[in-house]
C-alpha cells in the first residue's frame, strides 16, 4: 500500500467533514501496516477553553474497544494454565445465574453469549442521565462493593429466558465479571495486572485505566457533550463517568499512537518488538467467529455494515467477507467518548479512531479501509449511500393545488415525514426488503 498525498488528502477531508457534521471538537487516527504506523494525526481540539489540539498522543476514553484488551488476558490466564475459557464463571465468582444444567462458561461472557439480558445498564445509565440533566427516575441500588454487585446480578435470574450459546445478548456487565475474574485469578487489582502483562509488554506506557493518573499530565482530552436548547444543539464540556465496575467493559484511556502496538500484535501472530505478548493459537480463537447467527437487532446490522457472514469472536465484531477480506473491528462509545478499532489481518492493516464526543466520526474507520484498498467510499459505503439517498428523497412536497403539504427529512439514519395537519413525525421504511441497497 502506498499512501500517496491524494489518499492522505481525501482520507482528511472525510475526517474533517464529518467532524463538522457530528460536531466533534476532537479526533486522532492512526493507519497501521505490518509493523509500524503509516500516517497518524490529531484534527480539532483536545480541550476548547485552552484551545488546545488533538494530536497522534492525545489520550481518550476508547470505551467498548477495551473489551478485546480483557479478552486477551483472559487468553493469557489460560496460556499460563490459572484458568479455562470452558470453566463455569461460578467456579470463581459468587455467581448464581443461568437455567439448570446450563452453566455459563467464561467464553460465554467473552462472546456476549451467556443468555443473560443487560440487568444493569441502569446503573450505568443513572449516572450518564445525571450527566446528561436527563430527568429520568432510577431506583437507588446500593451499589458498592462486589457484594453489592453480586447481590444485585444474583436476582435477576428470571430474567435469564434461554441457555447460553442461544442468541446474541451485548451484555457490558460480563465483562465486568471478566475483570472480576482476572483479578481473582491472577490476585492483583485488574488495574495492575492489564498494566504489567499487557500494556507495558505493548509499551503502552501512558495508557491507563485511571483518569487520576492524568491529573499532572494535559495530554487527556476533555470530554464533551452535545445539549440542545430552543432547538439547537450545543457543545459542552462533560465528565467521564468510569468507575471499578466499568474498567473492563470500556474503561481504558488510550491514544492512538500507543494502541497502534495493541493493533501491531493483533496483526502480528500475537508478536510485539520481539516478544510474544499472546501465542498465535489463542488470538487466533479472538480473531475467529465465536457465534455466526445475526445480531439481535437491524439497527446493529446495519451500523456495523452487512459485509458477508456477520458474528462475534471474543471481544471483536467479526465478517467474513468486507470486500474480499475478513474484517474485525470493533466500536466504543459513552459519554465524552468514541471508538473505533478495525483490522484485516490477510492485508496487515489496521485504523484506529479515538474522539471525545459521541456521536463522532469514529465508524469513518471503514471508509478509512476502504481508500486504503482503492475502493470509493461514496459509492460503496453503507452509510454513505444511505446518507445520500436519504438527502435526494428529502424536501417539501405537496399535492395538486397545495392542498396537502409534507416534509420529508433525515434524523439519525432515519427517514421521517410531517405534514401540514401537524401531525407528530412518523417514521418511513423501505418496503423492498432490500435496506441499504440503493444501487
Amino acid at each position: 500500500m502506498e499512501l500517496t498525498e491524494e489518499i492522505i488528502h481525501k482520507i482528511e477531508k472525510m475526517i474533517t467533514d464529518e467532524m463538522v457534521r457530528t460536531k466533534t471538537p476532537g479526533l486522532s487516527v492512526a493507519i497501521i501496516e505490518g509493523e509500524k504506523i503509516v500516517y497518524s494525526n490529531g484534527f480539532g481540539a483536545r480541550d476548547l477553553k485552552g484551545d488546545k489540539p488533538a494530536t497522534q498522543d492525545t489520550f481518550y476514553l476508547i470505551a467498548s474497544t477495551t473489551k478485546s484488551f480483557i479478552c486477551v488476558a483472559i487468553m493469557k490466564l489460560q496460556e499460563e494454565g490459572k484458568l479455562s475459557i470452558e470453566d463455569p464463571v461460578s467456579k470463581h465468582l459468587p455467581f448464581e445465574l443461568g437455567l439448570d444444567g446450563y452453566p455459563i462458561l467464561i467464553r460465554h461472557l467473552m462472546s456476549h453469549q451467556s443468555g443473560v439480558p443487560s440487568l444493569d445498564d441502569n446503573i450505568a445509565l443513572s449516572e450518564f442521565a445525571k450527566e446528561m440533566d436527563y430527568q429520568f427516575s432510577f431506583p437507588s441500588i446500593p451499589y458498592t462493593s462486589w457484594g453489592d454487585y453480586f447481590r444485585f446480578i444474583n436476582s435477576g435470574n428470571e430474567f435469564v429466558l434461554e441457555p447460553p450459546s442461544k442468541k446474541f445478548h451485548y451484555l457490558n456487565t460480563g465483562f465486568t465479571m471478566l475483570g472480576r475474574i482476572i483479578e481473582v485469578v491472577s490476585r492483583q487489582p485488574l488495574t495492575d495486572f492489564m498494566g504489567e502483562h499487557i500494556l507495558l509488554p505493548l509499551e503502552m506506557k501512558k495508557s491507563s485505566f485511571l483518569e487520576e493518573d492524568f491529573k499532572n499530565d494535559d495530554s487527556l482530552s476533555l470530554a464533551y457533550k452535545t445539549i440542545s436548547k430552543n432547538k439547537k444543539q450545543f457543545i459542552q464540556e462533560a465528565r467521564y463517568v468510569s468507575d471499578k465496575f466499568g474498567y473492563a467493559a470500556g474503561g481504558l484511556f488510550c491514544s492512538v499512537v500507543e494502541m497502534a502496538n495493541y493493533t501491531i500484535m493483533n496483526l502480528n501472530g500475537g508478536i510485539f518488538n520481539g516478544k510474544q505478548i499472546i501465542s498465535k493459537e489463542s488470538l487466533n480463537q479472538i480473531h475467529d467467529f465465536q457465534f455466526t447467527e445475526s445480531y439481535p437487532s437491524t439497527d446493529m446490522t446495519e451500523f456495523y455494515g452487512n459485509y458477508g457472514k456477520t458474528g462475534y469472536g471474543f471481544g471483536w465484531a467479526v465478517h467474513d467477507d468486507f470486500y474480499g477480506h475478513k474484517l474485525i473491528h470493533h466500536s466504543g462509545s459513552w459519554l465524552g467518548a468514541s471508538a473505533w478499532h478495525a483490522l484485516i489481518p490477510e492485508l496487515k492493516l489496521g485504523v484506529v479512531m479515538l474522539a471525545n464526543k459521541h456521536p463522532s466520526p469514529r465508524i469513518f474507520a471503514q471508509a478509512i479501509m476502504m481508500v486504503l484498498m482503492g475502493r470509493d467510499p461514496e459509492k460503496e459505503f453503507h452509510l454513505l449511500k444511505n446518507r445520500n439517498h436519504q438527502q435526494k428523497l428529502s424536501g417539501k412536497y405537496e399535492s395538486f393545488a397545495g392542498v396537502s403539504k409534507l416534509k420529508i427529512y433525515s434524523e439519525g439514519g432515519i427517514m421521517y415525514f410531517e405534514n401540514s395537519a401537524g401531525l407528530a413525525k412518523t417514521p418511513l421504511f423501505p418496503i423492498d426488503g432490500n435496506e441499504g441497497n440503493f444501487e
